[in-house]
Order: structure tokens, then sequence, then C-alpha cells
């Protein structure tokens, strides 16, 4: 099977190209593995800051490139269209972290009533919930319009958990006020909370 992946220069993102890639065949998947047809991701600034940090924080290693290029990460939901794992079927619907293309291949692990992890040995070393996708299949929260909110706020949700703990862990890092700037910035205002926290003193 052939997927079509838009993808990036590293050093330059206004380069970009849209490649063919060559998928395992639904007979060939390794086992436990899914083939998963991308429908709808959603597309903000705060992609572009994946792409920036794409080797410091390993957001390139996630869906691998040809050398020089990337494939920015994006949120969305993809179709089950192929599955070698005897408790995911067909046409489930999953929301989670995607590349820029028409197909991805997931190795299904860690399978529950809720959701999955994609196993994949190249996708470790990174933030478990960019490895996480939410069976969403019939779920109104996650369709229509409704589905559009979810691709876009949803990470920024999770993220403030993440923020939040990764500060209790660090005890605030002494600080007793927090500063806010360029709220309206969505992720990058939960960036700049943590660099900007005012020292205890």
């Amino acid at each position: 099977m052939t997927a079509t992946d838009f993808i990036v220069t590293r050093n330059d993102f206004e380069t970009c190209k849209v490649i063919a890639t060559e998928l395992p065949g639904a007979d060939a998947l390794p086992p436990d593995a899914l083939l998963v047809k991308v429908d709808r991701f959603a597309f903000t600034a705060n992609n572009i800051t994946y792409a920036v940090l794409g080797d410091e924080l390993k957001y390139w290693q996630l869906f691998p490139a040809p050398a020089g290029f990337g494939n920015i990460p994006v949120w969305g939901f993809g179709e089950v269209i192929a599955s070698r794992h005897p408790n995911v079927a067909m046409g489930e619907r999953l929301f989670g972290y995607f590349p820029m293309a028409t197909h991805l291949v997931i190795e299904a692990t860690d399978v529950s009533k809720r959701g999955l992890r994609d196993g994949a040995a190249h996708r470790q070393g990174v933030a478990p919930v960019y490895n996480a996708y939410a069976r969403v299949t019939d779920d109104p929260a996650y369709a229509g319009r409704q589905g559009d909110y979810q691709a876009l706020l949803r990470p920024l949700f999770m993220l403030s958990f993440l923020v939040d703990d990764f500060l209790a862990e660090n005890d605030d890092f002494g600080a007793r006020a927090v500063l806010l700037s360029s709220a309206s910035s969505k992720k990058r205002s939960g960036s700049r909370m943590s660099c900007t926290r005012a020292a205890a003193g």
C-alpha cells in the first residue's frame, strides 16, 4: 500500500514536498498492528513549535521521513482499515498523534476499552501522551464540530496536567507567584508560564 506524506525540510520549513511512502498491505502487517487511514487533523501555530523543537524533543523520530526532512506531528482522527489485533476492529475511530499523511501503521499495545498505545520502537523515548490513542467510535464528544474542537484544544488540556505535574515535582522552583504572558497564544502561554515564574525572595 502507498501512503502520501507531506514533509518539510528540517532547517527550512518553507521548503516542503509530498512524497509516497510504502506501507505493508493488510495481509503483511506485523502481529497486533493496525493500518489507520488519517482523515482529519488540526494544524495551528503550535505544530510549528513541534517542528522547531523536532530534534530537541524527539518529535522528528515519531514519524520517520527521508534524511534532512521531517513529518510535522498533528492531533487528529483516523479510521482503522486493517487490524491484526484481536481486540481492535476494522472501522474503529482513533484520536491521537498522527503524521501529516494519509495513513499510519500503529503497533497496538496496552489495548483497553478506552484506548491503546503505539509500541513501535522508534516512538519510544518521548512523553507517553504522544503515543496514546483514544478509542472514540460513536462518542459524540469527538464527532462533527465537537471533534474539531477536540483536535484543536484537547492537547492543551493534556498539557496543563503535564505542566502542573512538572512544576509540582520541582516544588514550583521555589516560586510564590505566577506571571502569565501572551495567554491568547494557547500552548505558548504554558511554556512561558514555566519560564517566567517569579523566584522566591
